[in-house]
């Protein structure tokens, strides 16, 4: 029995001190999709508004403070609860990014908007920030917001 337990613990202890070494990830070059606009870009809540009244695979356009344009076919448009709507749109213009608005209603059923434009090949992205009864678009660094994985 004693001999049996030292065997046991010994294959234990080999089993556990084996190192593995895998192949490094590769490292995918990323750059800035939005370097040439600014930090900040004005949005009105009618700008914002248009996107819902676009369906699932119909195009839309509109341009943001005459400085981000952004065009493309939506994706999906989602009703959720009764107060939570979320239209998906792939731009065709900045590689192929990905703007997502939402449009909640708060306690006095007025509209609040929610918005990223993010490219997951790109360094930097837009994030929609509230600031009293107006909007902007806010540039964001893309790795503070998108944890890399490695497949």
């Amino acid at each position: 029995m004693k001999n049996l337990l030292c065997t046991i613990a010994v294959v234990l202890l080999a089993l556990t001190t084996v190192t593995t070494y895998a192949q490094p990830a590769a490292k995918i070059s990323k750059s800035a999709v939005f370097a040439k606009l600014p930090s900040n870009i004005k949005a009105t809540e009618a700008q914002l508004n248009k996107f819902f009244l676009s369906a699932r695979g119909q195009a839309v356009a509109t341009s943001f403070d005459n400085v981000l344009t952004v065009s493309g076919n939506v994706l999906n448009n989602t009703v959720k609860y009764g107060q939570l709507q979320t239209i998906t749109v792939k731009l065709d213009n900045y590689q192929g990014s990905i703007l997502t608005v939402s449009k909640r209603l708060d306690q006095n059923n007025k509209p609040v908007y929610m918005a990223h434009i993010i490219n997951n090949n790109s360094t930097d992205g837009y994030r929609l920030k509230r600031s009293g009864d107006s909007y902007q678009f806010e540039k964001i660094n893309m790795s503070e917001v998108l944890m890399e994985c490695a497949q």
